[in-house]
């Protein structure tokens, strides 16, 4: 373990996006990390790919887990998101998690072989499954009613006219476009209680055996399950090649987890606008 660094480019941005915890972060990752290992006899075999967090694979007697390490303010609520969709069956198996004063730590099952979705070639045939395995979480609530909202993160970002957390080919969206999809919000966010995911993405989708799919790292908020399922027609749909618009698969998405699809639209057009 004396060898074992914390990449720079993690270290870096989580001292810019949490400059008040950053530091202290950075100080007690690698010790903290340590005791976790060593409660779970833990052997490193590879530091993950990560933006803002410190993201282990090892082995153990309990077998192939993943321990996760979050300076993210929110990470606590995260936590408890990640255990309510291993609850739902859609997320892989926790076995801990602990606070501390700088951050939190999961330690979860490791899925196997554990290939991102969108690095395998997405289907048609995927996005149904994706939406399928999703209805599990659908009729679940928040594991805690303190969750921040989906739909006050959403309204933060349509009001931001200086929006810099964007997709890379993206620009703020126009301010009438932004303004319809308040209005919009607003007519949604009576159902924001729900357990959800927030961020079915390309690399949130892990295959397991018989390509099981798990979903990780949500975004730890309460909210409307027609958001995620919005993202799962539009962040998938557009990857199988068979359509061009980003409305094209929100049908067969609506079908396989029973949602209104006027609904799933309304998000969608939401999502968009979001920059999400």
């Amino acid at each position: 373990m004396t060898d074992l660094t914390v990449p720079e480019h993690v270290l870096s941005a989580v001292k810019e996006q949490w400059p008040d915890r950053g530091e202290a972060w950075s100080r007690d990752v690698l010790a903290e990390f340590d005791q976790i290992c060593r409660r779970h006899k833990a052997v490193v075999r590879e530091i993950f790919k990560s933006r803002y967090g410190f993201v282990v694979g090892v082995d153990s007697p309990q077998g192939s887990l993943v321990i996760r390490g979050s300076a993210d303010p929110l990470a606590a609520g995260q936590a408890a998101v990640v255990s309510a969709l291993a609850a739902a069956g859609v997320g892989p198996q926790v076995r801990e998690i602990e606070p501390t004063e700088t951050g939190v730590w999961t330690v979860m099952d490791r899925v196997l072989p554990g290939d991102p979705l969108a690095d395998v070639g997405v289907t048609v045939a995927d996005v149904v499954t994706l939406a399928e395995t999703y209805r599990q979480v659908i009729g679940h609530t928040a594991p805690d009613p303190d969750l921040p909202s989906l739909t006050d993160w959403l309204y933060g970002r349509l009001v931001d006219d200086a929006l810099t957390d964007m997709p890379d080919w993206a620009t703020v969206a126009p301010a009438d476009e932004r303004g319809e999809c308040l209005a919009i919000l607003a007519d949604l966010a009576s159902d924001d209680g729900s357990l959800c995911h927030g961020d079915v993405s390309g690399w949130n989708v892990l295959l397991g055996p018989d390509r099981r799919m798990f979903l990780i790292d949500p975004r730890g908020l309460r909210g409307d399950p027609a958001y995620d399922a919005a993202l799962i027609a539009v962040k998938f749909g557009m990857r199988t090649g068979a359509y061009s618009d980003p409305f094209a698969a929100t049908a067969n998405v609506a079908d396989a987890t029973s949602l209104d699809k006027n609904r799933i639209d309304a998000w969608l057009r939401i999502a968009m606008a979001a920059r999400v």
